[in-house]
């Protein structure tokens, strides 16, 4: 897409909000982000874009749902959800062709990272791209995860 000297920002957007600093650019260009409220509704048959930590905790507990980790292998190797499929976010988005076969189409698709912006990226190449037969069964976790070695976890 052209962009450079893009950062990612580890704390997420609740720590950076709650710094008091803007966001999307709407406090200096005037762009007002649009409230979930005025976001469009979903199609009928399809998920919303997000899901909150609670629901993820019940259809992880409950194995209803296969969880995408889209964190790099070394955060992965330090502790993951058990059962989650790896696929590095820079690493997805280079090999997108072959690594979305590795994406379940069969049952719902969570797909987290540590703050939901890399989960965000993965969930819009799953959506636009191209080459996947589920991309309505797919969700993202918009919140701050913190996973321990031992696969229990943590959403703030």
């Amino acid at each position: 897409m052209g962009y450079r000297n893009l950062f990612v920002y580890l704390a997420g957007e609740p720590a950076w909000k709650d710094a008091g600093l803007p966001l999307w650019g709407n406090e200096p260009s005037g762009v007002v982000a649009m409230e979930p409220k005025d976001l469009p509704k979903v199609a009928p048959g399809e998920l919303p874009r997000t899901i909150d930590g609670e629901e993820f905790k019940k259809l992880v507990t409950a194995g209803e749902v296969v969880v995408l980790d889209v964190r790099s292998a070394d955060e992965y190797n330090a502790g993951h959800i058990p059962g989650a499929i790896n696929l590095p976010d820079d690493q997805f988005h280079a090999n997108y062709e072959e690594l979305v076969k590795k994406v379940p189409t069969d049952k719902r698709v969570v797909i987290h990272c540590l703050t939901g912006i890399r989960a965000e990226g993965v969930y819009h190449a799953l959506a636009t791209r191209g080459n996947y037969a589920n991309p309505k069964g797919v969700q993202f976790l918009n919140n701050n995860i913190n996973i321990a070695n031992d696969g229990s976890f943590t959403i703030r």
